[in-house]
């Protein structure tokens, strides 16, 4: 039944992607660009240091994004679902438990850069 659903919107599917997918590459090469002009001026302003500094950074950085964008989606799927079924008592519960979430998680990753920091 389902297969038979999704054949159908094969084609909108593709659309679609086909619609989104230069917004989403130039996002992500703005990114990209910046964090590599990021490193430029780490090392051309505060030396060698620096850019290991940020290198050994990445990872921890890479990891709470992943998270936070993973509750960010979710968040977003579910404020459609809600939205199209015109609940607006889920959609706000909704909303407010996605930027709790990451507020929280940013607090959390901000503790523990705080704590680990040298100083």
């Amino acid at each position: 039944m389902i297969a038979q659903s999704l054949h159908g919107n094969n084609r909108l599917i593709r659309k679609t992607i086909w619609r989104m997918y230069p917004s989403s590459f130039a996002a992500n090469l703005t990114v990209n660009i910046a964090l590599m002009v990021d490193t430029l001026l780490a090392g051309f302003l505060l030396g060698q240091q620096a850019i290991a500094a940020v290198a050994i950074g990445l990872p921890a950085i890479g990891i709470f994004q992943a998270l936070t964008q993973t509750i960010v989606s979710g968040t977003g799927v579910k404020l459609a679902i809600h939205a199209g079924r015109s609940d607006r008592k889920s959609l706000n519960r909704t909303f407010s438990l996605g930027t709790f979430s990451t507020i929280l998680l940013g607090l959390i990753f901000l503790a523990v850069c705080v704590t680990f920091a040298d100083r």
